[in-house]
């Protein structure tokens, strides 16, 4: 939709699965089963698992994939980027990845995708980690909104030196409660990736697609398997009162992780704290 079109990324550092036409970029991390499935949340990529992954991994196979649309995954230009489109793409890719079943797990968007595929195929998903997943139906950002009205304004802003210092404090405090969270390379990552060719146009309609395609307390109550809730405390994307909400439409399998002194990206921001919940959890469920 909008964006330089340029692609000034370095080589991706994972590989690369194909499901029909499309490729994937993979990156992955330890051994042994279960195998955990990660998906970022909106304008994320592989890259918000990096500090957890090495602390999951002496424990499980953990394996994180951009979506289509983000990362180093394609961006077919004719797909519609909601949520149900890439929930249906998670069967071809676990079989992609050689993967019969295993937990799924998701940041934000990345939660709403692992929630809406645990509950069409709930024969290959045995449990789920969702970090303040997107869920029930709620309106795109106000700047989402504004990017679809008027695309050519807010290419030229977001291209502009003064949209490209508003960015990182953007950045800062929709994801991270401490003053002392670095965000430079996220946001330089963040803008190489949106600044390629088809990023723009395919994170605008991402975002504009998922708030109306958020999963419904009627699809959570269908899921049955355990589920890990892992919220920041400080959460200002996403209140952290939702936990309870989403945790009781779950059912009595769910459990609810609050991690104090952290916003919405905290496995990124406390990611000791996030493995160590996740560490304990996995040990009620699945022990060795």
């Amino acid at each position: 939709m909008f964006g330089v079109g340029i692609d000034r990324r370095p080589p991706a550092p994972g590989r690369f699965v194909k499901t029909g036409d499309l490729s994937w970029h993979v990156e992955e991390d330890g051994i042994g089963d279960p195998v955990l499935l990660l998906f970022h949340g909106y304008l994320g990529s592989t890259a918000v698992w990096y500090r957890a992954m090495p602390l999951l991994a002496p424990r499980l196979r953990v394996v994180a994939v951009d979506l289509p649309g983000a990362g180093y995954s394609d961006r077919p230009a004719d797909a519609p980027y909601d949520l149900q489109w890439l929930a249906s793409l998670v069967p071809g890719l676990l079989d992609a990845l050689g993967i019969e079943s295993c937990l799924l797990g998701g940041h934000s968007l990345g939660g709403a995708v692992a929630l809406r595929a645990a509950a069409r195929n709930p024969e290959r998903c045995r449990g789920l980690v969702l970090v303040a997943p997107l869920a029930y139906c709620q309106k795109p950002p106000p700047g989402l909104r504004f990017a679809k009205k008027h695309p050519a304004i807010a290419g030229r802003f977001f291209a502009s030196p003064i949209g490209r210092a508003v960015i990182p404090r953007l950045v800062r405090r929709a994801a991270f409660a401490s003053r002392e969270a670095r965000v430079a390379v996220n946001v330089r990552r963040l803008l190489d990736h949106l600044d390629a060719p088809g990023g723009w146009s395919a994170a605008t309609r991402m975002g504009l697609a998922a708030g109306d395609s958020a999963p419904t307390a009627e699809t959570l109550r269908t899921i049955s398997c355990p589920a890990l809730v892992v919220w920041g405390r400080e959460d200002v994307v996403h209140a952290s009162s939702l936990a309870r909400r989403i945790a009781d439409d779950l059912g009595a399998g769910a459990r609810i992780a609050v991690v104090p002194h952290a916003s919405h990206n905290c496995h990124e921001e406390a990611p000791e704290l996030f493995a160590r919940e996740t560490l304990a959890w996995l040990d009620d469920h699945f022990p060795r």
